[in-house]
């Protein structure tokens, strides 16, 4: 288990305990896969701007087998997982992340968000960012994807 996995693990396991879903970690938990990285070659992105970065990346590189991916990576000199994204290269599934510098010193656990329904969502939602728009979680895609995470929900909601 990586150490991103066990963040999430242990993050789950304590809201678990306060009645809280802990749905995004769940997500990633169940959907996710760990990914190795490699230094990036090209221009960067802006700074904490890695939904738009990954995804104008992932679009402009769509012919060569570039996927969207969001879940949570982890710096050494942050020392905690943080919801990010990045892109990866489909047939090598290597890790090319456009915003952080150094990305083979990270650790990557995320899940890969299909180009149309991620290109889909944000016309929807006006924002980058599938998975969390910033001011809500996108549950529709997540019990679409995963539907035992409505069974969470009652779950919690029976013992509130």
């Amino acid at each position: 288990m990586s150490n991103v996995q066990a963040y999430l693990q242990q993050t789950v396991d304590g809201l678990e305990k306060l009645g809280h879903p802990a749905l995004m970690q769940r997500f990633v938990l169940n959907n996710g896969k760990e990914f190795i990285a490699m230094p990036f070659i090209g221009k960067r992105g802006k700074p904490k701007q890695c939904y738009k970065n990954a995804m104008l990346f992932a679009y402009r590189y769509l012919i060569k087998d570039i996927q969207y991916v969001e879940g949570y990576a982890l710096r050494q000199s942050i020392g905690f997982p943080m919801e990010h994204a990045w892109c990866v290269h489909k047939e090598t599934g290597v890790v090319l992340d456009p915003t952080w510098d150094n990305p083979e010193e990270c650790e990557y656990f995320g899940v890969i968000i299909p180009m149309q329904k991620a290109m889909d969502t944000i016309i929807e939602n006006g924002v980058y960012g599938i998975l969390d728009s910033g001011t809500r979680l996108n549950t529709k895609f997540m019990f679409e994807v995963d539907p035992s995470l409505a069974r969470v929900v009652e779950e919690c909601k029976r013992k509130a």
